[in-house]
């Protein structure tokens, strides 16, 4: 359905035993699923809606622009709301359901392969991945954009050279280069970033500062700027 600014209400869809689910927004434009037979929709506005693809979809859409972005079993994938323009970005690398996130110029995600996972990303005009964090690993999926920086949590494995734990991390959109953004202790479940937002010229998150709080058995948890 859709909900114009008076109140009223128009149904978009129709069909027997059709089950549309996950509508995401991306620009002025909504992506859908139909899960009986397994469709990519969308609707621009002011248009009628149209199949995208049949594509199965084992995770959430995610959106950046007007670019949708999911995962089928270990794949991701990239659509440009075209059949032709739906197209794989992991190249040999297996990618989990929620290992990526979608910013502005780039999706970046976990690949792995030969069992190493490594931090990469794909610009939004290309298909072939750069890796940019060997042996590294994302927390969650939560990032936020600031002065031609995207950043983001998790870390690098402890066989690393570079590991410092679960910390705040930054990548340069230009050139790709990673560098830890925080030095949060990790002791008692300390660092392990959240809910990262950019406001004005700053960077909000929360995370363990390594206080153990043993009435509720866990580590302490502040925000942070």
């Amino acid at each position: 359905f859709q909900l114009d600014g008076a109140g009223k209400f128009t149904k978009l869809t129709s069909g027997t035993s059709m089950y549309f689910h996950d509508v995401v927004a991306a620009g002025n434009r909504i992506y859908f699923y139909e899960g009986t037979a397994g469709e990519i929709y969308k609707h621009d506005a002011g248009t009628a809606v149209k199949k995208v693809i049949k594509q199965t979809v084992s995770g959430d859409f995610r959106t950046a622009g007007n670019l949708l972005y999911f995962t089928n079993g270990n794949d991701l994938y990239r659509c440009n709301g075209t059949a032709t323009g739906t197209v794989r970005l992991n190249g040999a690398m297996t990618t989990g359901n929620g290992d990526y996130f979608a910013a502005n110029d780039h999706v970046y995600f976990e690949g792995t392969v030969n069992n190493v996972t490594s931090l990469y990303r794909v610009g939004v005009a290309e298909t072939t991945p750069t890796r940019i964090a060997e042996d590294f690993s994302l927390l969650n999926n939560s990032f936020a954009e600031l002065n031609g920086a995207v950043y983001f949590s998790g870390g690098h494995y402890t066989t690393s050279p570079h590991s410092a734990g679960l910390q705040l991390y930054r990548a340069d959109v230009s050139t790709g280069t990673v560098a830890p953004a925080t030095t949060l202790t990790t002791s008692n479940g300390g660092g392990r970033v959240e809910g990262i937002s950019a406001i004005g010229t700053s960077i909000y998150f929360s995370a363990g500062d390594g206080d153990f709080i043993t009435s509720q058995g866990t580590g302490d948890r502040e925000l942070y700027k």
